[in-house]
């Protein structure tokens, strides 16, 4: 059995857990960061009128919907990053 196949000892396996749902946790955090961020990006774009500058207003109506997809991308990373937290407790709760 090479070192690679040795069981962890359930404290190992308590620790590894650990450390897996705190990394999580600081992920979900960030996560959320960059969703407020993006949110108050899209408020200053949607926030004045239209300049009158077909150009400008092209490119700010072109920068809110990729701000707004990135959003849904980041909604859906945070649910994903939720689920696995949960996971994660779970299992270190039976530990």
């Amino acid at each position: 059995m090479t070192e690679a196949e040795t069981p962890l000892s359930l404290a190992d396996q308590a620790q590894l857990v650990e450390l897996m749902t705190a990394q999580v946790e600081v992920l979900l955090r960030d996560l959320h960061r960059r969703r407020a961020d993006l949110t108050t990006q899209i408020a200053e774009l949607q926030g004045p009128e239209p300049t009158g500058h077909t150009r400008i207003d092209r490119i700010r109506t072109v920068l809110n919907a990729q701000i707004n997809t990135g959003l849904a991308a980041i909604d859906t990373l945070i649910e994903e990053t939720e689920t696995a937290a949960r996971g994660f407790r779970r299992e270190a709760a039976s530990l």
